[in-house]
């Protein structure tokens, strides 16, 4: 179900990152999409494709999720706790998706292997088509999914697969440094 198509009313937020732009949406049941991209513009003009009912507004739960993201980005959260509007996916992704949200700050898995922990064994590429729509980029951190052999494959926010490598590479400075602070 659409939550726009359902005509609830939905708010956006967009703010720069260390990464990229973010665009957050969301509505009275929670963070509905996180877009990233290079640009302002890029973000603006697809949360208005997406969601052309929304409106520019920093309230809700945008305001939690905003503090989250900037405290992750400033090395401070490894988790977040948000709620998250399922709504617009399939129960497959909803599954895929819940599952690698327990994947801890850092570690990193494989799209094999996530189809194996999920019960779906021969679905790698499955599993890669649920990362490619994952509408909750960061906080359900389809990041942190490989290829076979560890390879770096497709990542579809931001500067594509440089962004990924910058968040994998940002979790492992942050992983670094919180453990020469103990």
């Amino acid at each position: 179900m659409d939550p726009n198509a359902q005509g609830e009313k939905l708010f956006y937020h967009i703010f720069s990152t260390p990464v990229g732009w973010l665009g957050l949406v969301g509505g009275p049941r929670g963070l509905v999409d996180i877009q990233m991209h290079t640009t302002r513009e890029a973000v603006s003009d697809s949360v208005n494709l997406r969601f052309p009912l929304a409106h520019e507004e920093l309230s809700g739960v945008l305001v939690d999720a905003r503090t989250q993201l900037l405290e992750y980005f400033a090395g401070k959260r490894e988790r977040f706790n948000l709620p998250l509007d399922w709504r617009r996916l399939s129960d497959f992704q909803r599954r895929v998706l819940r599952h690698l949200q327990q994947l801890p700050f850092a570690e990193l898995t494989t799209y094999g292997e996530m189809a194996r922990q999920v019960g779906a064994p021969r679905a790698a590429r499955a599993i890669g088509a649920v990362m490619a729509v994952n509408p909750f980029v960061i906080v359900v951190p389809c990041h942190r999914v490989l290829g076979r052999g560890g390879r770096m494959t497709g990542y579809s926010g931001g500067a594509g697969i440089a962004s990924k490598q910058w968040l994998l590479d940002f979790e492992r400075r942050s992983l670094r440094n919180d453990g020469d602070n103990q």
